[in-house]
Parts: structure tokens; C-alpha cells; sequence
């Protein structure tokens, strides 16, 4: 039942529909997010995969949501493996500690 059905229904007269401005904040929420990997040695590939194809730099909590059955509980691993990706000058280390993935030359 659509939502003029339940209006009418319910003795409602003045139902309104129409777009909800969610205003410029609105995240897509893509089911598809890639899986965290098991493997400690897939982990910052997997990262630095995520941050290249952002294209744009991110900080360790949102990178740790960017996995399906990520968050919290890989955050840490998350900002370790950044901090080798960056020892190792795979990605850029930025002062407001955010991360951005190196450049192609």
C-alpha cells in the first residue's frame, strides 16, 4: 500500500507527498563495500585500494567503514597498516591526520 493509500485509508485528507531535501550531507550507502581481508598481508592493499579510488584523502575511522563488517573494530589495524603505507611512501600522511593515496607520476 502506498503512502496515498494509507492516508485515505486512514480518513486523511490532507496527506502530502512530494522530496525530502536531505540537504548536501546524503552518503550513498553502497551495499557492495569490499570485504575487510582476513589476511594481515592483504590488509594494506586493500586500503590503499580503497583510498586510491576515493581519490581524495581520508582519515582512519572513515576508512575502516568503507569494509563490509568494518567500524571500530578494525579502526587500529586500519591506522597501523596507514602508518606502513606511509613509512613505505605508498600514501601521504596529512597534518589533520587524514591519509591520501600517492599520485601516479
Amino acid at each position: 500500500m502506498c503512502g496515498a493509500e494509507l492516508c485515505f485509508s486512514a480518513g486523511l485528507d490532507d496527506c502530502k507527498t512530494g522530496e525530502l531535501d536531505l540537504g548536501e550531507t546524503v552518503v550513498a550507502l553502497d551495499k557492495g563495500l569490499p570485504p575487510w581481508p582476513k589476511d594481515r598481508y592483504e590488509q594494506p592493499l586493500a586500503i590503499e585500494a580503497i583510498l586510491t579510488a576515493a581519490a581524495r584523502p581520508m582519515d582512519p575511522a572513515e576508512l575502516s567503514r568503507a569494509f563490509k563488517g568494518g567500524g571500530k573494530k578494525i579502526e587500529q589495524r586500519v591506522l597501523q597498516a596507514l602508518t606502513n603505507l606511509a613509512r613505505y611512501g605508498r600514501v601521504t600522511a596529512l597534518p589533520d591526520g587524514r591519509y591520501a593515496a600517492r599520485r601516479a607520476a
